[in-house]
């Protein structure tokens, strides 16, 4: 039952975690709750002098760096996220709910004042405030 860190690294966290199952070991206290990088990390420890490599105990980034590298189906967003487009978060965090309430209504005013100007942009800009806030007053507790 010798495996590689490059077979471990091959099997799923299932096989890993019946691995685990089978050796008492102190390094695989608490296994079920192991990620796949801390269960071969573990699994290499326990099984220690039968190790091929040196007898020195192995890291879960030493146990993954081996694993080829996974590809995210996730893109990557820009820096600034949404606010790279222009967009500024009014800060409410400490406001009761009647004082965003008053900043809506100002920003709907600005909001008809960009239509009427055929302002797209700051159209754009008002409406993703006045949404920002819109969330925030219902979240804000009420003035007591």
């Amino acid at each position: 039952m010798s495996f590689s860190i490059e077979e471990l690294n091959g099997k799923k966290v299932a096989e890993l975690r019946d691995l685990a199952a089978e050796i008492e070991h102190d390094a695989l206290k608490g296994f079920r709750s192991m990620r796949k990088g801390e269960l071969v990390a573990a699994l290499a420890n326990a099984r220690g002098s039968s190790a091929s490599t040196a007898d020195t105990p192995v890291t879960p980034a030493q146990a993954t760096s081996s694993s080829p590298a996974r590809k995210s189906a996730r893109k990557l967003a820009p820096a600034g996220g949404r606010r790279s487009l222009g967009v500024r978060r009014l800060q409410t965090r400490g406001l009761h709910r009647s004082q965003i309430k008053e900043m809506i209504r100002q920003l709907k005013l600005e909001r008809s004042d960009a239509s009427e100007a055929k302002d797209p942009r700051r159209l754009r800009t008002v409406r993703r405030q006045l949404h920002h806030l819109k969330r925030s007053a219902r979240a804000a507790p009420p003035l007591e």
